[in-house]
């Protein structure tokens, strides 16, 4: 990332809480350890609007949802909001893991939908900033993506692109991708309108090239976001926050996060 902080700035944020200090002191793991490592991850460009309140209503849910389902388990969460190249002075907001799970949700809600330029934004920076991340090593670890637009590159989209060749400081979605795979991170990603179709299934595709092929997955909302803008009466200042797509993404969500759960306990033999 040294292209980016020359050129860049964003805000980093780390876990504050005592448990937090006491972890980053602690330099040895152990097996027994049962930690998860919910990595959140959101377009966070102007185009997000429509989209941004029940995003980070799911987000939200996603953190919910596993302190109750999961007791037993050491819960840390991280979030990355990722814009675009012209947004120099804002471009990432990173809050690395922390076990104040009411602090991030906190985090999460002041997010806004603001800077972007054309169509695509830095889904690869936002991607190398989660791999950043200081996840553990013997934890489970998940990604939840959640994003309206395609990364630059021509091959990932058919739209207008100010970066055709891709990113500009050299990062490749694919190798991402694959890294993240490498590494056991589980990734799901929410679609939310057509424009990401083609760079999903590149995703896909370079997920299970790597060492942990099926652990890629797709919550598809296209047509709950359809419905919900063909109805204004689902609609409101704050952007689209009607009870069926709300319920909609908690239930694929949940059902997701089950699955993932169950697959990775057995894996580990909790």
């Amino acid at each position: 990332m040294d292209q980016y902080r020359k050129k860049y700035k964003w805000i980093l944020e780390k876990g504050t809480s005592e448990k937090d200090k006491a972890l980053e002191k602690k330099k040895e793991e152990t097996d027994d350890e049962r930690i998860l490592d919910l990595a959140l991850i959101m377009d966070l460009t102007s185009s997000m609007g429509p989209y941004i309140e029940i995003s980070k209503d799911t987000l939200k849910k996603v953190i919910e949802d596993t302190m109750i389902n999961y007791p037993d388990l050491e819960v840390r969460v991280a979030f990355v909001g990722y814009r675009d190249f012209c947004d120099t002075k804002n471009i990432f907001y990173i809050h690395d893991f922390t076990f104040d799970l009411d602090h991030m949700k906190e985090t999460i809600g002041k997010q806004q939908a603001i800077g972007g330029g054309d169509s695509p934004e830095d889904v690869q920076g936002g991607l190398r900033q989660v791999l950043d991340l200081s996840f553990r090593e013997n934890s489970i670890k998940l990604a939840y993506f959640i994003a309206d637009a395609p990364c630059h590159g021509s091959k990932y989209h058919t739209g207008h692109d100010g970066n055709p060749q891709g990113n500009p400081h050299g990062l490749v979605l694919e190798e991402l991708v694959r890294e993240f795979s490498d590494r056991e991170i589980d990734l799901s990603c929410y679609k939310l309108t057509d424009q990401t179709e083609t760079m999903f299934k590149i995703m896909e595709k370079s997920y299970n090239e790597g060492k942990y092929k099926g652990d890629f997955q797709f919550v598809d909302l296209r047509r709950e976001v359809q419905k919900a803008q063909t109805d204004r009466s689902m609609v409101d200042a704050g952007g689209l926050r009607s009870s069926a797509m709300k319920g909609s993404y908690a239930a694929q969500t949940s059902s997701d996060m089950l699955s993932r759960m169950t697959k990775h306990s057995k894996r580990k033999g909790w």
